[in-house]
C-alpha cells in the first residue's frame, strides 16, 4: 500500500516550490542554501469544503496539518461545519480581502460560486492550488496546479466493480447524493452510468448529509423492500446509514451490493464486517 502522502500537502510543496523559486532562491547545493530554511516565512491556507464530521477529511486534515510541519510552512486548514460553497466562497473571497492575505491558497472547488471566487483569488496574484474536487473548474481559472484523480474515472471504477459482482444483464441501481451541489458527486455518477450501459435503470436518491436524522429516514424509507441489485454512496458520509437500512429491511450483500468512494478505518471495518461489498479510494493518496 502506498504511503499516505495527501493531496493537500502535495499543493503546499507545490506552492513552497513556487515561492522559492519567486524568491529567487536557487535550489542548488552550490550557493549552500537550504530552501527548506526559508519555508517559514511562508504562510498558506487551506480553504476546502470538507466537513468536521467526515472521517476522510478528518484523516485529510491530520496528515496534512503534519505534512505541512514536516516541510516547515505555516499552514492553516479548518473544515466546515456543515457543506456550505457558499461560506468557502465568502471565507476565500474575506482571504482575499485581508491586508496581508498570507501566501497562498490551496482550495477545492465544488460548484461555480466557488470557482467564481477563487478567480479572484487569481486575479489578485495570489499563488493557488486545487485539490480533491473540481478539476473541470480548475482549468479555466489559472490556478498553478491540480491534485486529484478523476471523479469520472471514479465512478467507471464502481461500475467495474459492481459488474464484477453481478452476473445478471439487467440491473436497477440506486446512487445515494449525500453532498447534492458538489459536482464531483455528479462527475462520479455520471462514470458509474457510462460503464453499466443504456440497459441498466439507475435511480438517484439526494439525501441531506448535514442533517444524520432525515438521512437515517430517506435511506431507511428507499431501500424498502431491498428493491434494487445495487447501492452506490457518492462518499461515506451515508455510510453508517445505509448499513442500518440494510439491516432494518432485512437486505443483504448477495442480494443487493453496496458500494462506496473514498477510504478510511470506518470503511475498512464496514468491508471487514461484510456490511460493505468494495470503496474506490478516490482521492486518497
Amino acid at each position: 500500500m502506498p504511503s499516505l502522502f495527501p493531496a493537500i500537502a502535495f499543493a503546499a510543496a507545490l506552492l513552497t516550490s513556487h515561492f522559492t523559486h519567486a524568491a529567487g532562491v536557487p535550489l542548488s547545493i552550490d550557493y549552500n542554501c537550504d530552501p527548506c530554511i526559508e519555508r517559514q516565512n511562508y504562510a498558506v491556507k487551506a480553504i476546502v469544503h470538507g466537513t468536521k464530521s467526515d472521517p476522510f477529511w478528518q484523516q485529510l486534515q491530520a496528515a496534512a496539518v503534519q505534512a505541512a510541519a514536516d516541510m516547515n510552512i505555516q499552514f492553516e486548514m479548518e473544515l466546515q461545519d456543515s457543506f456550505s460553497p457558499t461560506k468557502q466562497a465568502m471565507d476565500i473571497l474575506s482571504f482575499i480581502d485581508q491586508d496581508s492575505p498570507g501566501s497562498g491558497l490551496v482550495v477545492t472547488i465544488p460548484n461555480q460560486e466557488v470557482a467564481d471566487a477563487v478567480k479572484q483569488a487569481v486575479d489578485a496574484g495570489i499563488p493557488v492550488v486545487g485539490v480533491n474536487t473540481g478539476a473541470s473548474y480548475a482549468k479555466q481559472l489559472g490556478v498553478l496546479d491540480f491534485v486529484a484523480p478523476d471523479d469520472f474515472e471514479g465512478g467507471r471504477q464502481a461500475g467495474e466493480a459492481f459488474l464484477s459482482l453481478h452476473s445478471v444483464t439487467t440491473r436497477n441501481v440506486l446512487y445515494i447524493n449525500d453532498e447534492q451541489g458538489n459536482e464531483a458527486m455528479t462527475d462520479r455518477l455520471q462514470g458509474f452510468k457510462s460503464v453499466l450501459g443504456a440497459s441498466v435503470d439507475v435511480q438517484s436518491l439526494n439525501v441531506d448529509g448535514t442533517n444524520p436524522t432525515a438521512m437515517a429516514d430517506s435511506i431507511t424509507n428507499g431501500l424498502a423492500n431491498c428493491p434494487y441489485d445495487a447501492v452506490l454512496l457518492s462518499g461515506t458520509r451515508s455510510l453508517q446509514h445505509a448499513i442500518a437500512a440494510y439491516k432494518t429491511n432485512g437486505c443483504t450483500l448477495s442480494e443487493m451490493a453496496l458500494g462506496a468512494f473514498d477510504t478510511s478505518e470506518e470503511v475498512y471495518a464496514a468491508i471487514g464486517n461484510d456490511e460493505l461489498a468494495f470503496t474506490i479510494g478516490n482521492s486518497q493518496y
